[in-house]
């Protein structure tokens, strides 16, 4: 009679979510490269059971008030599944495992990135604005906004390569630049917008001329110069190399 009433309980499949709800709850907190792809299909799965259930007549309001607490819990922290998945071989690699891997926890590492991407840009904006704020105003304000004929040549050349900066044309956008150059030789701006690009090419030393280039411009401004350099960086999400501009804008200004 225990046996039956045991195996009753296991093939109940209000009782099978519980127990998935469970394991699911308990081993959050104990995520490791393991258990991450178990883990992920158990999400899987859970998903799935409360699809068959729905429409029926179980009450299932008390699990599916777990279910959004746990699915809250991921979603505000996505780093320990994300890390744990990552020793595991990957998201990608258990995506391609388990298609179609829609829901969002099989894509919990684009989300890191992304906060990661955020807060990165959060600190260089703060670090900019505290240089510009002690030294760095007047000279970013004429730059931006120079009272003479050589400003509308500018901003053409800003708006003719914003798009290609957006879609990676990088050969483009360098044409451009050097276009203008040569009707404006002694505009520092465009030879920081060459380290910009050059580097993105992975043109070292023609990225390094150009800094040199920059800073002969700008002798006396040296902070002020990374400071731009690092908010041109910045708008076309190179973080890494935006973060290291900020730094020496801060050295040099502390």
């Amino acid at each position: 009679m225990a046996h039956a009433v045991e195996s009753k309980t296991k093939s109940n499949p209000a009782n099978a979510l519980r127990d998935a709800l469970t394991q699911a709850e308990r081993q959050l907190v104990q995520l490791n490269g393991d258990n991450a792809e178990e883990y992920l299909v158990r999400l899987d799965q859970i998903e799935q059971m409360f699809d068959q259930l729905d429409g029926g007549d179980l009450d299932l309001r008390p699990e599916r008030v777990r279910w959004q607490s746990l699915i809250a819990r991921l979603s505000s922290q996505p780093g320990p599944l994300a890390s744990a998945a990552a020793k595991a071989g990957g998201l990608p690699k258990l995506r391609a495992k388990h298609p179609p891997a829609e829901s969002f926890w099989w894509h919990v590492d684009a989300e890191v990135a992304r906060r990661r991407l955020n807060t990165a840009r959060r600190l260089v904006i703060s670090l900019v604005m505290l240089v510009v704020v002690f030294g760095g105003g007047y000279w970013l304000l004429n730059t931006l906004f120079p009272p003479n004929p050589d400003a509308v040549r500018m901003l053409g050349v800003n708006s003719d390569i914003d798009p290609l900066l957006m879609t990676g044309q990088w050969e483009d956008a360098l044409a451009i630049i050097k276009d203008a150059q040569a009707d404006l030789p002694n505009e520092a701006e465009l030879y920081l917008w060459e380290v910009v690009i050059t580097t993105q090419l992975g043109r070292a030393d023609q990225a390094d001329q150009a800094l040199a280039r920059a800073r002969e411009l700008l002798p006396d401004r040296t902070p002020e110069l990374w400071v731009q350099l690092g908010n041109f960086y910045l708008q076309i999400g190179d973080v890494a190399n935006a973060t290291a501009a900020g730094a020496e804008a801060s050295a040099l200004a502390p």
